[in-house]
C-alpha cells in the first residue's frame, strides 16, 4: 500500500494512521507500506505515518517507510506496538528518508514496544540525503535483540548528522547470540550514526527506560564484530554515550577506529574524534553473570592480533560467588534445619533419647612391612611380623628371595 500527500502552500500535509490492529505484517519483496509527502513551500510541513498495533512484523524483504521531499519541514514515522516490533530478513526495512531542504522533526522515527528484534540483515534507519537537518531515531523498548547483521542506523549526507537515542529496560540490549556449546554466533550487528562528506557525526545515547527499569548493553563476544559507532568522514565525530546503563559488556572501547572486533566508540576518519562515555567502574570484558556486573574485575591489556592470540577468561561453576538468596535451591544443595541457641538443654530434657555411644579410637594406618602367603594361597600385606603364620616374606627382599616355611 502506498499513499502520497502534497502541500503546495502553507499548512501541513495529511497523516496516515493505522490503529487498533492486532498484527500489522508486511511480508515478502514488493510488499510496501509507504507514505510519501512533499512540501513545496518553506511554510509547508510534511505529514506523518502512524501505526498503533500489538505487533508489527516486517519480513522477507517487506518495507514500512515514510519519505519527505521539498523545502518544508519533514514529517515522522511513529510506531507504537504493545508487544513486538520485528524487522527480519535481507531487504526488510523500517525507514524514514528525508530529501527536504527544511528541518526534520525531532522524532523522524519513533518506536515504542516491549520487545524489538532486528535480525538477518534487517534494517531500521533514518536517512537524510537532503540539505536540511536529518531527524532523530528514537527507540524505547524493554528488550532489544540484534542477530545476524541486524542494523539500526542514522545517516546524513551533507547536513548535521541524525541522532540515535535508545531507552532500554531490564531485558537489556543484546547483540549476537550463543550456540549450544557456548560459542558466539549471529554477530556483525551494528548501531551507527554516520555523517558522510563534511557533516558532523550524529550522537548515540543509550539510557535506562525508566528509574525502575534499567538494563545493560551486551555483545556476546569482543570477536563478534558487534559495533556501536558515531562516525564522521571529515567532520567532527559524534557522541557515543551509555554511561546511564548498568554496564557495557563484550565491547572494545575507545578504539577511535572501526576494527574487526566489537567496537564502542565515536570517531572521525579525518577530523576530530568524538566522545565515548561508559558506565564508571564497570568492566568492558567478556560476558559475566548479570548479578555480578558491579564486581571489581581486574583489567588487562587487550590482545589485538589474530583471533588465535586473543585473551580468554573462563568461569566454571560459581567461582566463589555467594549464592543469591532470590534463586531457587538446586538439587545439589544441602538443607540444614534451624537449631535453638540452647541445644544442650533441649537434648537433655528428652527422656526417650538414646544414651550416647562410646566412641571408638581410630586405629592408625601403618605402612606395610612384610607380606604373608595364607593357607588358601592368597597374599596379605602385614605391618608386623607374626609368630605363627606359615609363610612370611620381607618386602625389601621380595624381588630376590622365595618365601621360607617355618
Amino acid at each position: 500500500m502506498s499513499a502520497e500527500s502534497t502541500t503546495p502552500t502553507g499548512g501541513r500535509a495529511g497523516t496516515l494512521v493505522i490503529k487498533n490492529a492486532e498484527l500489522v505484517s508486511v511480508d515478502r519483496p514488493g510488499s510496501i507500506l509507504n507514505f510519501n509527502t512533499r512540501s513545496e513551500k518553506q511554510t509547508s510541513d510534511a505529514g506523518n505515518l502512524q501505526i498503533y498495533t500489538n505487533q508489527l512484523q516486517v519480513s522477507n524483504g517487506g518495507q514500512v517507510s515514510a519519505r519527505t521531499t521539498g523545502s518544508g519541514d519533514a514529517g515522522t514515522l511513529r510506531v507504537i506496538a504493545t508487544e513486538l516490533v520485528k524487522v527480519d530478513g535481507f531487504g526488510s526495512k523500517l525507514s524514514f528518508d528525508s530529501e527536504s531542504s527544511g528541518n526534520a522533526q525531532p522524532d523522524a522515527i519513533f518506536i515504542e514496544t516491549d520487545q524489538l528484534i532486528v535480525q538477518n540483515q534487517g534494517l531500521i534507519t533514518v536517512d537524510g540525503s537532503g540539505t536540511g537537518a536529518t531527524g532523530d531515531l528514537n527507540i524505547a523498548s524493554n528488550s532489544i535483540r540484534m542477530l545476524y547483521q541486524g542494523q539500526i542506523t542514522a545517516t546524513t549526507q551533507t547536513g548535521i548528522g541524525g541522532n540515535i537515542r535508545i531507552k532500554i529496560g531490564s531485558g537489556n540490549l543484546k547483540m549476537g547470540g550463543l550456540d549450544s556449546k557456548g560459542n558466539s554466533i549471529a554477530g556483525g550487528n551494528e548501531i551507527r550514526a554516520r555523517a558522510f562528506g563534511s557533516g558532523d557525526g550524529g550522537n548515540i545515547v543509550i539510557e535506562p527506560l525508566s528509574d525502575k527499569s534499567a538494563g545493560a548493553v551486551i555483545s556476546t563476544s569482543t570477536l563478534a564484530d558487534n559495533d556501536i559507532l558515531a562516525i564522521a568522514d571529515t567532520g567532527k565525530g559524534g557522541l557515543a554515550d551509555a554511561q546511564g546503563v548498568l554496564a557495557v559488556i563484550g565491547f572494545v572501547p575507545l578504539q577511535s577506529v572501526d576494527t574487526p572486533l566489537s567496537d564502542f566508540t565515536a570517531e572521525s576518519r579525518v577530523g576530530f574524534d568524538g566522545r565515548t562515555l561508559l558506565p564508571e567502574n564497570d568492566p568492558v570484558e567478556e560476558p559475566v553473570p548479570l548479578d555480578f556486573l558491579r564486581a571489581e574485575i581486574a583489567q588487562g591489556c587487550q590482545a589485538l592480533q589474530a583471533p588465535v592470540a586473543q585473551s580468554k577468561f573462563i568461569i566454571t561453576g560459581r567461582g566463589g560467588v555467594a549464592a543469591n538468596p532470590g534463586n531457587v535451591l538446586s538439587g545439589d544443595g544441602i538443607a540444614v534445619d534451624l537449631v535453638t541457641r540452647n541445644a544442650t538443654n533441649n537434648s537433655s530434657s528428652d527422656t526417650n533419647a538414646a544414651p550416647p555411644t562410646e566412641s571408638k579410637t581410630a586405629q592408625p594406618i601403618v605402612e606395610a612391612q612384610n607380606w604373608v602367603k595364607n593357607q588358601d594361597g592368597t597374599i596379605s600385606l602385614i605391618a608386623q611380623v607374626p609368630t605363627q603364620l606359615p609363610f612370611i616374606k620381607s618386602l625389601s627382599n621380595c624381588g630376590t628371595s622365595s618365601p621360607s616355611q617355618h
